[in-house]
């Protein structure tokens, strides 16, 4: 009976394997309605802390110069953190 049991938990995990493996690439959605979502039930934390995100190769020092000068003259106080390496594993 034990023996039926996993036999029987095994094929259902294969098959919901399958299906996961299957819907690889049909979910892509374009736009930010997903985000808006998530921020929502999670209360808005964003509101919580503002922050300018800075990505990309280059120009991050420019910008964060630009924004840097922009808060000062509307007498904001800011801070920086600047990540020197990413992580992408």
């Amino acid at each position: 009976m034990i023996h039926m049991a996993l036999f029987a938990r095994e094929k259902k995990m294969e098959k919901i394997e399958d299906w996961l493996n299957n819907r690889i690439g049909l979910n892509f959605r374009t736009g930010l309605e997903r985000m808006k979502q998530a921020i929502s039930l999670l209360g808005h934390p964003e509101k919580a802390c503002p922050m300018i995100h800075v990505t990309g190769t280059n120009g991050k020092g420019s910008t964060v110069a630009f924004y840097s000068i922009c808060l000062f003259n509307i007498k904001k106080s800011w801070v920086f953190y600047i990540a020197t390496h990413g992580n992408c594993s």
